[in-house]
């Protein structure tokens, strides 16, 4: 009686996870179709041929092309979840060198997820609408440092912590949107000045507590 009970929750389990995989795979798969081809000149063909299955399986997984980059977004937040507890402690320090290696540190995981990042900025660049789906509240890293701020006692409440991390992070990520159009740049001298007006401007905003 018992395995008569527990079989139909084995079943959904690996359904659950022949699912997962195949979503997974479907990902791999959109990955490097969207390296090779760009966003916009690949299509759902391309990615399920990719994946080695189907259209229609496919579209059991994504309604759109679009929702993949859901995926990929929530693949390459690992490297927007920096320890930004360590950043905040060296930007109330005023320790402009430590911040520097954080940033350089940050420059050098751009490589691992330049494939995942490029289509989704791709696709956002061409359509407000996208942008918004992909980017509904914060760009990846906002959040984090935004909530590391408020951890070191740097600003006193969450819109101060908004406003200092959006003054903060722009220009880094003015920095990885060229490093992902191939532009390039000096690394070490843009980690020596963002270091250098990082910490000036939490001098300020300590004063101004």
């Amino acid at each position: 009686m018992e395995q008569k009970q527990t079989a139909p929750g084995r079943r959904r389990r690996v359904q659950a996870t022949h699912r997962e995989m195949t979503r997974t795979l479907l990902t791999d798969a959109a990955i490097t179709v969207f390296a090779e081809k760009g966003y916009a000149q690949s299509t759902i063909d391309q990615i399920a041929a990719e994946a080695g299955t189907s259209r229609a399986t496919f579209y059991l997984h994504f309604r759109t092309k679009a929702d993949l980059l859901r995926d990929l977004l929530e693949r390459a937040s690992g490297a927007f979840t920096e320890p930004y507890t360590r950043l905040a402690a060296s930007l109330r320090a005023h320790d402009p060198d430590a911040v520097r290696e954080w940033i350089l540190e940050a420059m050098r995981g751009w490589i691992e997820v330049e494939d995942i990042m490029r289509p989704v900025y791709e696709a956002a660049n061409a359509s407000a609408e996208t942008y918004r789906d992909i980017f509904p509240d914060d760009l990846p890293g906002i959040a984090e440092m935004s909530e590391a701020l408020l951890e070191a006692d740097i600003v006193a409440n969450a819109e101060q912590a908004e406003i200092y991390t959006i003054i903060l992070y722009s220009p880094l990520l003015h920095l990885f949107r060229k490093h992902l159009r191939g532009e390039p740049f000096d690394h070490e001298f843009a980690a020596s000045a963002i270091a250098n007006a990082w910490t000036d401007t939490i001098v300020g905003a300590l004063h101004a507590r």
